[in-house]
C-alpha cells in the first residue's frame, strides 16, 4: 500500500469507526459526487451548463440525504503543494455551502431564524493535519465559514498518545451530528406543517432567488 493511499484510508477509517459506530449516519467514501453541489450546479438556466458533475468528495456523512458532514483529504504523503490545499479547502467551502442553499430551496417558505439555527461541518486532512470546519448562513450572500478544531496526527508510533485529541474531538464532532439532525428535523416539520395549513410560505422571503454568495479567490468556475 502506498503513503498516500495509508494516509487518506487511516483518516477516514478513524472517522467512520468513531462517527458511524451506532448506524444512525449514512457513510460513504471514494471518489463521489456531492449530492447537493450536483443539485445546485444544474440549476444553471443554459442548457449547455446543465448536466455537470459538480464539487466531488472523498468521504460524506448524511442522514435522509442531508449531507451533515463532508471531507476532502489533500494527498497523502509525502505532503501536497500548497496551491492544491488551498483548491481543495475552496472545494470544501463550495460543497458545504450548497448543501445549505439545496435545504433552503427545498424547505422554501420556512421562518429564516430558524434556518438561521442550521449548519454543517467539514473536514479537510492533508499530510499530518486533520482540520474541521463548520459552515452557517448569516444572511443575503453571506455565509460564514470558520475553523472549529485543528489536529495534528502522530507521526510515529511514539507519538500515539497523541491521537487522543483527535477521538475525543470526533466524539464532540458526533455529539454536533445529534444537534444538526434535531434542527433539520425541526425544519422538516415546519414545512410539512406549512401543507397542512394549506399554505406554502410562512415569510415573504424566497430562498430559491437569494443570491448563493462569493467565495473570495475563487476560480470562476467555482462560483
Amino acid at each position: 500500500m502506498s503513503e498516500a493511499a495509508f494516509g487518506s484510508n487511516f483518516t477516514n477509517m478513524t472517522t467512520k469507526g468513531i462517527l458511524t459506530f451506532d448506524q444512525t449516519y449514512h457513510y460513504e467514501e471514494g471518489e463521489i459526487q456531492g449530492l447537493a453541489s450536483s443539485v445546485i450546479t444544474n440549476l444553471k438556466t443554459k442548457p449547455t451548463d446543465r448536466s455537470l458533475i459538480g464539487q466531488k468528495v472523498d468521504f460524506r456523512i448524511s442522514k435522509e440525504q442531508f449531507e451533515m458532514l463532508i471531507g476532502l483529504r489533500s494527498g497523502g504523503l509525502p505532503p501536497v503543494a500548497k496551491g492544491k490545499k488551498w483548491m481543495d479547502k475552496v472545494d470544501l467551502a463550495v460543497s458545504l455551502r450548497d448543501v445549505l442553499i439545496n435545504e433552503g430551496i427545498e424547505n422554501n417558505g420556512i421562518e429564516p431564524n430558524k434556518f438561521h439555527k442550521l449548519f454543517t461541518l467539514g473536514v479537510h486532512t492533508y499530510n499530518y493535519n486533520y482540520n474541521i470546519y463548520g459552515l452557517d448562513w448569516k444572511s443575503k450572500g453571506v455565509w460564514r465559514l470558520g475553523l472549529l478544531q485543528k489536529i495534528k496526527l502522530p507521526t510515529s508510533i511514539d507519538c500515539l498518545p497523541v491521537i487522543e485529541k483527535l477521538i475525543i474531538s470526533l466524539l464532540r464532532v458526533e455529539e454536533t451530528l445529534h444537534h444538526i439532525r434535531k434542527i433539520h428535523h425541526e425544519i422538516l416539520i415546519d414545512k410539512a406543517k406549512l401543507y397542512r395549513a394549506r399554505r406554502t410560505s410562512s415569510c415573504a422571503l424566497d430562498y430559491s432567488v437569494c443570491e448563493h454568495g462569493r467565495i473570495t479567490r475563487t476560480r470562476r468556475a467555482k462560483e
